[in-house]
């Protein structure tokens, strides 16, 4: 019996702190609100505030990256890193091979890779048509981690920037505990 409850005060404390534990970006957990989110961001890895959930500074050594912090309810649920607009696809291809490289070693194998072109004989044929296939949205380039605390999403897109799109890299980071909290919320309204 003394093993039993001696085992229980051990694993308890585990399983509560496996509950409570984020995911994090840049080592700040993903968790509060998106004003005290933001402001870690600011006082612990530099960043300037842009608008609200809309910052830029340096991430993974690259300068004038965008973070853009995605909340539910007020409850930050995950950050979006876009990198500044690659010219070319060689520009594009090598900076998600070494982030691919780099979200490997930290969080392993990938649960889920696609790494395609629809039309790949118009538009994967050489590097100056997969650049202009990101720019017609033909480019299906995206590699998924998934942890007990949540998952990261490494994706080549053409993105809308005001008017017009770029193509660029995208990161996200998603919070397991905090999206899954959240969007229970929203089933207690029906």
């Amino acid at each position: 019996m003394k093993r039993l409850l001696l085992s229980l005060l051990i694993v308890l404390p585990m399983l509560a702190n496996a509950r409570t534990e984020h995911m994090k970006f840049m080592g700040i957990p993903i968790d509060g609100t998106s004003a005290q989110f933001g402001q870690m961001l600011v006082q612990q890895k530099n960043m300037t505030r842009i608008d609200d959930n809309f910052y830029k500074g340096t991430f993974f050594d690259v300068k004038d990256c965008y973070v853009v912090v995605g909340s539910n309810r007020d409850v930050v649920c995950g950050a979006d890193v876009r990198f500044p607009k690659a010219n070319d696809w060689q520009g594009l291809s090598s900076r998600y091979n070494k982030l691919k490289e780099g979200l490997t070693k930290k969080y392993g194998e990938p649960l889920d890779a696609e790494e395609f072109f629809d039309e790949a004989d118009k538009y994967d044929t050489d590097d100056s048509c997969r650049y202009v296939g990101v720019e017609a949205n033909k480019c299906h380039y995206l590699t998924v981690w998934s942890t007990p605390v949540g998952q990261v999403q490494l994706k080549i897109e053409n993105f809308k920037i005001e008017e017009s799109y770029e193509p660029q890299i995208r990161l996200t980071y998603f919070d397991k505990l905090n999206y899954d909290e959240t969007d229970a919320i929203k089933y207690e309204d029906l």
